[in-house]
């Protein structure tokens, strides 16, 4: 997990901003939202990405258990569909269930350190 505590919001976990912008075009759809859908909302808002930039960062996401991704066949070829994964219904959850997370991982590491402070 890469924490950089000098950037906002998604940024702080590694987010590139046309990657966070993704995340938040498939939180904000009310449905399924498939690729190419979420690409042109995210050129649409500012980022001049490839679509194949946006399927792979899709695919990852959905591979990290961030998104739900449900592939079904079609005479063109497959079609991605994307929904948020239950655990992060929307960025605030996900940047929750991170931080906790980190926190967790970090008393953990850190846990015989602090003790020996507490003696």
């Amino acid at each position: 997990m890469i924490l950089d505590l000098s950037k906002k919001g998604l940024a702080v976990f590694g987010f590139k901003p046309h990657e966070a912008e993704a995340l938040r075009v498939v939180w904000a759809s009310e449905e399924r939202i498939d690729s190419r859908t979420t690409w042109q909302q995210v050129r649409e808002n500012g980022y001049p990405v490839s679509r194949a930039t946006v399927i792979n960062f899709l695919r990852r996401m959905a591979r990290e258990k961030i998104l739900v991704e449900v592939i079904e066949r079609a005479s063109g070829g497959d079609k991605g569909w994307y929904t948020p994964h239950p655990n992060y219904p929307n960025e605030l959850q996900f940047l929750l269930n991170h931080i906790e997370r980190a926190l967790t991982i970090l008393h953990e590491e850190y846990r015989p350190l602090l003790a020996q402070g507490a003696e």
